[in-house]
């Protein structure tokens, strides 16, 4: 039996309210989204991504591979996007909470604080960022930091759209095992 993960009521209000925001977007929107638990933001990814593959637009999940991909690859790649990526109509999915496998020990310490210098670059790029993008960017940030970013990046969350702050929402049920047929037991004759 496998276990699978599911919100508890506020979490399903705040996912709703969530997907509305999003369904009413129909150019850019800034998204902040500040979490200290993994497993809901694994959840609000997935339903966000089940939505754009019905669409066929898919969910755009930048993955940087180190903390110098965020400042030298990933910001010049949202400020410039290749022609195919401005057709789609999916929004951007970006999770600065936990670094990519794979890292150093020394990348891992860097990550939190590129993550901030990358935000303080998108701050400086506002109005380049909502000209060029036309679908909905959403940042998931630290919980621990959302003070520090307020006052980091204060344009930004002047134009932001939307922000919540995830709680403990997630459930864990035990999802049905596959079935089997039932044992005959035949006596011997």
């Amino acid at each position: 039996m496998t276990t699978e993960a599911s919100l508890n009521p506020e979490g399903e209000a705040a996912w709703l309210r969530l997907k509305q925001h999003l369904e009413w977007c129909d150019s850019f929107a800034l998204v902040f989204l500040f979490s200290d638990r993994p497993g809901v933001i694994d959840v609000l990814r997935e339903r966000l991504a089940a939505i754009y593959r019905a669409r066929v637009t898919g969910l755009k999940i930048p993955p940087p591979e180190t903390p110098d991909a965020l400042l030298t690859g990933l910001l010049p790649r949202l400020l410039n996007p290749p022609l195919y990526q401005r057709t789609l109509d999916a929004p951007i999915w970006l999770d600065l909470t936990r670094p990519p496998g794979g890292l150093s020990p020394e990348q891992q310490a860097a990550w939190q604080e590129t993550g901030l210098q990358f935000l303080a670059r998108l701050n400086e790029q506002r109005e380049p960022l909502r000209r060029t993008l036309t679908k909905p960017l959403i940042l998931v940030l630290p919980l621990a930091e959302q003070a520090r970013i307020k006052r980091l990046v204060p344009d930004l969350w002047a134009i932001r759209h939307f922000s919540l702050r995830t709680g403990p929402w997630l459930v864990l049920t035990a999802a049905p095992g596959p079935t089997h047929p039932p044992t005959v037991l035949r006596s011997p004759t």
